[in-house]
């Protein structure tokens, strides 16, 4: 076995360098996602929900859904949704979408009845 010493300023260069990329990953992913209409936010995270095994896609798309008041073009996402069906394995995006526009619009009308 070959005996490698690590340079320390390197490895922080190296760490900087990947730092840095991550941010510029971040920061073009923050501008691309905000660039997206509700609608189109809603059907990327019904496409991905579960997918990525993030148990906050839930919060997120009701959280979206009651920001705007369930104003949004519900056939428009419904239709990027049914297009995703054939892609996404292990959850159908768009029986997701109407069980959270369920719970959303029960949600609403909770709040509006406690007012």
């Amino acid at each position: 076995m070959t005996d490698k010493t690590l340079d320390a300023s390197q490895v922080r260069l190296w760490l900087e360098g990947q730092k840095e990329a991550d941010r510029r990953s971040r920061r073009e992913r923050v501008q691309w996602l905000l660039s997206l209409t509700p609608e189109q936010a809603l059907a990327l995270y019904l496409a991905l929900w579960e997918t990525c095994g993030r148990a906050r896609d839930t919060e997120d798309v009701e959280g979206i859904l009651v920001r705007q008041r369930l104003r949004v073009d519900t056939d428009y996402i419904r239709s990027w949704l049914q297009a995703f069906r054939d892609v996404v394995v292990g959850h159908d995006p768009l029986d997701l979408f109407e069980q959270a526009l369920q719970r959303t619009q029960r949600r609403l009308e909770e709040s509006h009845a406690g007012a």
